[in-house]
């Protein structure tokens, strides 16, 4: 079987039980080839690269790696979350700060100051961060708002896609700011046991 699974630009990725990972689809820059092993605990997606997290929390990229330098990926170890865009990444540290490396044209590489987050997402050319208050910061790309996030310190899950970006808030609702506008979506029942998860990929 399989434990998560990752959508790029014509490829996909899955993590196995046994902690390997597969990939398909098209591969015409080594996205679909994943490093051997089982260590795997998370994978991600971009355009054409791909990234996995370890469970020593180091992380292995692969794919296109042209003047963007999106598979030089930080040689630490120790880091709990990931988050693969367009043709970037972001990686969380246990402390709360962040790496960020990759395309990097509007600033979106560069890593929010700070040690206070609990999860990033890279997008198209922007990113998101959400903090341990419940708070949004953006970075990146201005030209559809992608790097403007709504206010408030109620969120509780973030996703960015390529050209827009997605938060929840702990009663269930959802704002998706697309091309600079904000939508409110449907509110959900949640309940204490339920994940709160919300995804946007990152190649659409």
């Amino acid at each position: 079987g399989f434990r998560r699974v990752a959508c790029g630009n014509w490829f996909s990725l899955a993590l196995a039980e046994d902690r390997s990972v597969v990939g398909f689809g098209r591969n015409n820059y080594g996205q679909c080839d994943a490093p051997a092993g089982d260590q795997f605990t998370n994978i991600g997606a971009g355009y054409s690269h791909a990234a996995g997290m370890r469970l020593d929390g180091s992380i292995s990229c692969w794919g296109r790696n042209d003047n963007y330098g999106q598979c030089n990926g930080p040689s630490e170890t120790g880091f709990v979350k990931l988050s693969v865009g367009y043709y970037h990444n972001l990686a969380l540290r246990p402390d709360g700060s962040m790496a960020a490396w990759g395309r990097n044209d509007f600033g979106q590489s560069i890593a929010a100051s700070g040690n206070d987050f609990v999860k990033v997402a890279a997008g198209g050319v922007h990113s998101i961060a959400l903090k341990s208050d419940g708070s949004l910061v953006g970075w990146g790309c201005y030209y559809h708002s992608q790097d403007q996030v709504p206010p408030g310190n109620d969120y509780v899950d973030i996703s960015a896609g390529r050209y827009h970006s997605a938060a929840l808030r702990s009663d269930g609702t959802s704002l998706v700011r697309l091309h600079g506008q904000v939508a409110r979506q449907a509110k959900a029942t949640l309940r204490d046991d339920v994940a709160l998860n919300i995804g946007c990929a990152a190649g659409n």
